[in-house]
């Protein structure tokens, strides 16, 4: 059984002494918020351990890592402020160089920096109507009920439409200018769209949130992919009832089904293969139920075989440093050993910056779990 890191001591924090430079005290302010979130790390894995090894009940667990969960998010949102604040000092300082809008020298590199350290607006969610035309989810419903009926890709199944939802695959609240960084120019105007939503079961949608299923290629060399099949990626969950009228159906039962869609739309493979990274991820780092198993049935370093570049790989190191424990060489063996599934541009962010992008990024992947 692994063991959670060591706890970082409270001891470590440095007092502000007021003759300190905004600067300094800028900084402190951040070490000192970054200690604090991780002790609530700490103890969310330790909970995770805990139970493992039967030394914590279920119930106490889940009380646990609902309340450390919370706080990380209410730390990680006031670190993104400080960082703001002090992006803001070292500018005016001449430490940083200012970040404005220039409508001759814009870049994705100076927009998604605007979005982290100046930015911070959800953008406003948009109807489903589109998605529902693409997937031709509503063409040869059953003519009952008030709310009329969705197919659930899923489920295989009718569904009230109240009980369907709209899923966004990649976090709406995710700023744009960050979306472009992370895949490339261009691709935040299709985070509206349907290519970046599903039409699906509301309790279906809550597990894909969570990160308790993945929607993987069926036949990853088809080109392009359109055959995709369920991964229940977290065996805790295996024995989860699903509603939408389905009788008896549990989360387990989905394991492998292939999806069955009623149009020849599909979502974007990248964006999918964005919510398999960050469930990776966040499986790996939490020790998630049958983890270990799922990650050891993955097809080694191309999971998603369809050559194409969906990240860029400085982000995707970034990514797993903060929102897992993979080290360098286990992100390129896992994830992209071949290289297929990432690009690289000459000019990037600076390290910090793409951890402050990263911290963000993983932040809206929190939140929308929580929604």
């Amino acid at each position: 059984m692994d063991s959670p890191p060591s706890p970082p001591l409270s001891s470590n924090i440095i007092i502000p002494s007021t003759e300190q430079s905004p600067i300094e005290l800028g900084r402190l302010r951040i070490s000192s918020v970054e200690l604090e979130r991780e002790q609530e790390e700490y103890k969310y894995h330790k909970a995770n351990v805990d139970f493992e090894e039967g030394l914590l009940p279920f119930s106490e667990r889940k009380k646990l890592i609902r309340d450390c969960t919370r706080r990380i998010s209410t730390y990680s949102e006031e670190l993104l402020k400080q960082r703001q604040s002090l992006r803001l000092l070292e500018e005016e300082a001449g430490l940083a160089p200012p970040l404005h809008i220039d409508a001759q020298k814009n870049s994705v590199l100076l927009c998604a920096l605007m979005a982290v350290y100046k930015e911070v607006k959800p953008s406003p969610m948009t109807p489903r109507d589109d998605a529902i035309e693409k997937y031709a989810s509503a063409v040869g419903a059953p003519e009952k009920g008030y709310c009329g009926y969705l197919w659930c890709p899923v489920l295989h199944h009718w569904i009230e439409g109240d009980k369907m939802r709209c899923t966004h695959i990649v976090p709406h609240r995710l700023n744009r200018s960050i979306v472009d960084y992370i895949f490339e120019p261009g691709t935040s105007s299709r985070i509206e769209t349907a290519s970046n939503m599903l039409i699906i079961d509301r309790d279906v949608e809550r597990h894909f949130n969570k990160g308790h299923i993945v929607f993987m290629p069926a036949r990853p060399q088809q080109a392009p992919i359109m055959d995709w099949i369920v991964r229940v990626t977290n065996d805790d969950v295996r024995k989860k009832s699903l509603g939408g009228g389905v009788a008896v159906l549990k989360l387990g039962d989905l394991d492998y089904r292939k999806l069955r869609f009623k149009s020849s739309f599909r979502p974007a493979v990248r964006f999918l293969y964005f919510h398999f990274v960050m469930t990776l991820l966040i499986n790996k780092r939490d020790k998630r139920g049958g983890w270990e198993k799922y990650l050891m049935e993955l097809p080694v370093g191309k999971p998603f075989a369809m050559p194409g570049a969906y990240l860029r790989q400085s982000m995707l190191l970034a990514l797993t440093e903060q929102a897992g424990d993979f080290n360098k060489d286990e992100t390129v063996e896992v994830l992209d050993e071949e290289g297929h599934a990432t690009f690289e541009e000459v000019k990037n962010m600076s390290k910090d910056e793409e951890r402050d992008v990263a911290y963000y990024t993983t932040d809206c992947v929190r939140r929308a779990t929580e929604e």
